[in-house]
């Protein structure tokens, strides 16, 4: 009988983060994106607990971590994190904002991580020159700025499954649901307005040749472009990374999967923000010399990409990345 998973909470600057681990080997930390929380790791932290030490956790305004008033760091929470459990290396998967944070922190502290995959984001410093915007952005904002959370959590859930060239009738509703219940929390907590997060001191884009760890770079095929190409700029500069594009997957390559018709819904569209508005989140919008492998999503079951995951990444030996 599996070992049920250890949950608890630990003092962090100022936070009470709330985190679970499960497992046994050398510590594997998923980071979750900005409109999730721990729980959009429920089917893969079990895979990936067969061979690592699994941690996870809420990051503050996350899931069941409040969020206090005043001045943060995600980057400070996550190291003050690992010092409390007692973990002196680890390897870190992020996914899209877990992604940036998870990147910089190896940056930071590259003694403290054994290897890193970059999952669907853009990295601190990153400037995209494109011009999309996803179709339902603009309703996102309206029904934030209105207060209407559970309306915009649906919307940021569909951007984030089904991407922009696809419906929400495409994917798994079971999958948007669950995503818009851990937006909904975000969001509240967001528009409260207790925290501020602070910058990183030196962007990964001024640092990135200071890379010591395994880099692994991860990317659905439909995601948003900037997205999808933030990823490949990086790739192509890190020596000896490793890309891999799952087809059919936006966003979240380890949850959406297309259901019903392949074919575009949407056409993308031009943005008319600024540079600096598409760098925030709801100020408006948040978010090859190098070997690529590409996959396709179509594997019945919720969430199948676990799998996939355990699969190809050999965390911490580069070779094999």
């Amino acid at each position: 009988m599996d070992k049920p998973a250890e949950t608890g909470t630990l003092s962090v600057n100022g936070a009470e983060l709330h985190y679970e681990i499960a497992g046994a080997g050398m510590p594997l930390v998923l980071i979750h994106a900005a409109i999730a929380d721990r729980r959009m790791w429920d089917e893969q932290a079990p895979a990936f607990a067969a061979r690592f030490r699994v941690i996870r956790y809420d990051r503050r305004g996350f899931g069941q971590t409040p969020q206090p008033a005043g001045p943060f760091s995600h980057l400070s929470d996550l190291h003050g994190l690992l010092d409390g459990l007692g973990v002196e290396r680890a390897h870190l998967l992020g996914l899209s904002r877990g992604a940036t944070l998870a990147l910089d922190y190896a940056l930071e502290h590259p003694e403290r991580v054994l290897g890193l995959v970059f999952t669907s984001s853009r990295h601190s410093g990153y400037t995209s020159t494109d011009d999309f915007i996803p179709p339902l952005w603009d309703p996102m904002v309206a029904a934030y700025k209105a207060g209407n959370f559970e309306r915009a959590a649906a919307l940021e859930a569909e951007m984030g499954v089904a991407g922009p060239h696809r419906t929400a009738a495409q994917v798994d509703a079971r999958l948007l649901r669950r995503i818009a219940e851990m937006d909904v929390i975000a969001l509240r907590n967001e528009a409260a307005g207790l925290g501020e997060e602070q910058p990183v001191a030196t962007s990964a884009v001024e640092r990135l040749g200071q890379l010591t760890a395994p880099l692994l770079v991860v990317a659905g095929d439909l995601d948003e472009p900037p997205e999808v190409r933030a990823g490949e700029w990086l790739a192509g500069r890190v020596p000896g990374a490793r890309r891999v594009v799952i087809e059919g997957a936006a966003h979240f390559p380890n949850l959406g999967q297309i259901t019903n018709d392949p074919r575009p819904q949407h056409a993308p569209r031009p943005s008319a923000s600024t540079p600096a508005q598409r760098a925030g989140r709801h100020q408006l919008p948040r978010h090859h010399a190098h070997p690529q492998r590409s996959l396709r999503a179509g594997q019945p079951g919720l969430l199948h990409a676990g799998a996939r995951f355990y699969g190809w990444v050999r965390l911490g030996e580069r070779d094999r990345v």
